[in-house]
């Protein structure tokens, strides 16, 4: 199975992160997160979004802790002053080395060149390509993932279909793919 570590900026949109998360709790992948990780998607959620109850930005990290125990990775600082990429990047490129991961899924492309991934053999894939990868490889079970991301919204209620219009506004070429799919 796929294992791939989860950057703190694709865990910042709450769509994306619950689509992610959906598919990895359907087996389609086994997520890596590390503790900095998620200190740092909250506190950039608490910094850039005041609108949010800090309460329940900690309430989401101790849920993903909850539900994805297997996927935290602990023991990698000892790595970090061997990483050769970005400098305030080099916990995740060792969080992914320690964790097994096969690809490292983040918006901040450039903090990790080749040269410092090719050595471990780690792809980089954005959330936008990684999940479209995923639909690619496996439509039925990623229609079901939006199903169930569309269930779980409740105030409002939405579809599968109004999930992928408000996911198209960050992960385009995966939501254009799903629509292009047919009925969900």
């Amino acid at each position: 199975m796929l294992i791939a570590l989860l950057d703190a900026n694709v865990l910042w949109s709450a769509a994306v992160r619950d689509t992610l998360l959906l598919a990895a709790e359907l087996g389609l992948f086994l997520p890596v997160l590390s503790r900095q990780i998620l200190e740092e998607m909250a506190r950039s959620l608490k910094l850039r979004r005041p609108d949010l109850d800090p309460a329940r930005i900690d309430r989401t990290v101790e849920l993903m802790l909850r539900h994805f125990p297997e996927a935290l990775v602990d023991d990698h600082e000892d790595l970090s002053p061997a990483m050769t990429n970005d400098e305030g990047n080099r916990h995740v490129l060792a969080a992914a080395v320690r964790g097994g991961a096969e690809v490292i899924v983040t918006w901040n492309v450039s903090h990790f060149p080749p040269a410092a991934r090719n050595p471990y053999g780690i792809d980089l894939q954005t959330p936008d390509g990684f999940l479209e990868n995923l639909w690619l490889g496996h439509p039925d079970e990623m229609a079901l993932v939006l199903q169930r991301q569309a269930q779980h919204l409740i105030n409002p209620s939405k579809t599968p279909r109004q999930v992928l219009e408000t996911l198209k506004r960050s992960v385009p070429r995966f939501a254009e793919a799903a629509l292009r799919s047919g009925p969900l």
